[in-house]
């Protein structure tokens, strides 16, 4: 018979060394004028700016209907604004506590008649885990991914690799793990958009951006609709694309009891003519139009959608790690000099 031939296996889990040991008070958030969570996070981060004598310390909250409070306070009503018009009016009210013990019970074994439900302190944990590193890198608090430019491959499509990392917390007997992976996403290249649509279309000469034809347009306005700009000259919040318009600069509306241009209407405005006015633009909410070359890609933001058959390849290469190379990066994610979290121990093997 053999010998037995012991093997040392790593996995990629890290006991957290720490449980919170204050009280937490759990809070539904009913805002019904709120469709998606971006919004929600704006909304919520201004009621907690303008009333920062009751979110002192910083309440956490997931983009949904939970909010968590190290403090207590009643139920009400916060009206907060956004933009020069658009009114929300958020409700707030404590629905429970979850307490230390709440979380120690994550790890204990149940009795078989044991039907309390602890998920929320779970979520809550998961908050807490993901929303600095997340934050950080400008991704939602719960994201469960988070994703860095650093090393990123250009897909040559209007699209970047970038790698990032995946944190879950898990209870495990005895005590709570914090899983952390790489993954890895396609992302819109950050940076002027005018470089993004040629690079999507295979275009050499901006001037080709004059004169699309019907299906490179087509093909353009599903790939950008949606992705957040930020407008160079205004110091205006960063506004998602909803459609696309041809010679963005020479469309006209109606001002002062004349017709302008949009290219009149940038260069009366902020004195800087612009040049190209027959290119592709963007329009922003109802009707405004942003010529293209004021425009920035928000950097961080994911693709969503299929990649095509090269493009597949290419990211595939990107995300394709030998074990050693992803035991490093986690390694050095965690514990490293930009470490990812505090309180947690070494990986267990």
């Amino acid at each position: 018979m053999d010998t037995p031939v012991a093997i040392q296996v790593w996995t990629n889990s890290f006991e957290i060394g720490q449980l919170p040991t204050a009280i937490w008070y759990h809070y539904d958030v009913i805002n019904p004028d709120a469709l998606f969570k971006r919004r929600n996070y704006e909304i919520m981060d201004r009621v907690q700016l303008e009333n920062a004598a009751i979110f002192t310390p910083r309440a956490v909250y997931d983009g949904r209907k939970n909010l968590f409070s190290r403090r207590d306070f009643p139920a009400g009503t916060f009206t907060v604004a956004l933009g020069r018009t658009k009114k929300f009016d958020v409700f707030i009210k404590r629905v429970s506590i979850i307490s230390p013990n709440d979380v120690r019970k994550l790890c204990q074994r149940r009795s078989p008649g044991d039907t309390s439900d602890n998920s929320m302190s779970l979520n809550l944990l998961q908050l807490i885990v993901r929303q600095a590193p997340n934050m950080r890198h400008k991704f939602p608090a719960d994201a469960r991914s988070f994703y860095i430019s650093h090393n990123a491959k250009d897909l040559r499509i209007g699209l970047s690799a970038w790698r990032g990392y995946f944190q879950s917390v898990r209870p495990v007997l005895n005590k709570l793990i914090i899983n952390v992976d790489v993954s890895h996403a396609a992302v819109y290249t950050p940076g002027p958009l005018i470089d993004t649509m040629m690079q999507h279309l295979g275009l050499s000469d901006v001037r080709q951006l004059e004169n699309l034809r019907p299906d490179e347009l087509g093909r353009l306005r599903i790939f950008l609709k949606g992705v957040v700009i930020k407008v160079t000259l205004s110091n205006s919040r960063p506004r998602p694309i909803k459609d696309l318009v041809g010679q963005a600069g020479l469309q006209e509306f109606d001002k002062e009891n004349e017709r302008w241009t949009v290219a009149r209407h940038f260069e009366h405005k902020y004195n800087r003519p612009v040049r190209l006015p027959r290119i592709v633009g963007i329009r922003m909410g109802a009707t405004a139009i942003i010529p293209a070359e004021f425009c920035q890609i928000v950097p961080g933001q994911v693709y969503r959608k299929k990649l095509p058959p090269d493009t597949q390849k290419d990211f595939l290469g990107f995300s394709t790690q030998k074990p050693a190379d992803r035991l490093r990066d986690i390694q050095s994610a965690v514990s490293g000099q930009a470490g990812l979290y505090g309180a947690i121990h070494t990986p267990s093997h």
